[in-house]
């Protein structure tokens, strides 16, 4: 019974929040009593975009974001859903795709006993598989998922996950608050990650150029991940890096503030250096090292 209080008042809390978010962001009553009380009624759309281009640029709200190639299309394709105070357009202007989600208001629309679900808040992209350009993706509040070859990837999150799995010339990764996976890919040049708050995954993938990761907030896993240079900083979390060893030397340049650092279990002073060959420049502020060489 008394759990069952605690969730009521925290539903409560959290309700007065949107609330006073709401009428600061300049929503009138009548909006912020829709978004609570309205039934989420969305409408299906399916485009199909004819022009020719060779970047794709994605601005989302409040949708996420889901990206892949198929042989199954000759033309562009995404869909959607869409709530009535939801919209979605696009153009190409200078050989550029640009889709634009927007929500009037700013309001986010929901019951507390009707979430909307992941189909409803996703824009699906399909692309041919003979595009070879660029992304320039972002997200208010939404997830981001890339599957597929594509040349240069910029990918923004403030609120929300980056998941990558494909080839890639170069990769920019940004997030404020979520985690960022990365598995099974090919980066020709460098992979650059920052996130303030959230985790960093990296999994099974070839780095020809540099890997750097800086979270501030977060854990990293760095797991089976061939690069020519590895940089990685936290200030509050661990680093845990299991490297491949076949052929390959290390020169280790690790350093803690508050923390511990082990090499192979073999546990080593605050500021470790030693080794040469492919640098190894690992720093935490608050946190531990964990490194281990296959």
């Amino acid at each position: 019974m008394k759990n069952l209080i605690k969730v009521l008042y925290i539903f409560l809390l959290l309700g007065i929040i949107l609330v006073v978010a709401g009428v600061a962001a300049g929503a009138r009553f009548e909006d912020i009593k829709e978004a609570f009380t309205e039934p989420q009624n969305y409408e299906f759309y399916e485009q199909t975009v004819e022009d020719t281009f060779t970047k794709i640029d994605v601005d989302s709200v409040s949708k996420n974001v889901i990206i892949s190639k198929s042989s199954a299309v000759e033309k562009l394709q995404f869909e959607y859903y869409l709530h009535e105070k939801e919209s979605v357009n696009y153009f190409v202007e200078d050989n550029v795709l640009h889709i634009v989600h927007d929500v009037e208001n700013k309001v986010f629309r929901f019951s507390f006993f009707n979430f909307p679900k992941a189909l409803y808040v996703t824009i699906k992209i399909i692309v041919p598989m003979n595009f070879d350009g660029d992304l320039n993706i972002k997200t208010t509040s939404g997830n981001i998922t890339i599957e597929g070859d594509f040349k240069y990837a910029s990918l923004s999150a403030t609120s929300g996950n980056i998941t990558l799995n494909g080839k890639f010339e170069d990769v920019d990764l940004k997030v404020t608050s979520g985690n960022v996976k990365v598995l099974n890919s090919e980066i020709e040049k460098n992979l650059e990650i920052e996130t303030l708050s959230g985790n960093i995954n990296l999994t099974e993938t070839t780095i020809s150029g540099e890997l750097y990761a800086d979270v501030t907030s977060g854990n990293m896993t760095i797991n089976n991940v061939e690069a020519f240079k590895y940089r990685a900083k936290a200030t509050s979390g661990n680093i845990t890096i299991n490297l491949p060893k076949e052929d390959v030397e290390y020169q280790f340049k690790l350093k803690v503030t508050s923390g511990s650092i082990r090499v192979n279990d073999y546990k080593t002073k605050s500021s470790h250096q030693a080794g040469s060959g492919t640098l190894v420049d690992i720093d935490t502020t608050s946190g531990n090292i964990r490194i281990t060489t296959n």
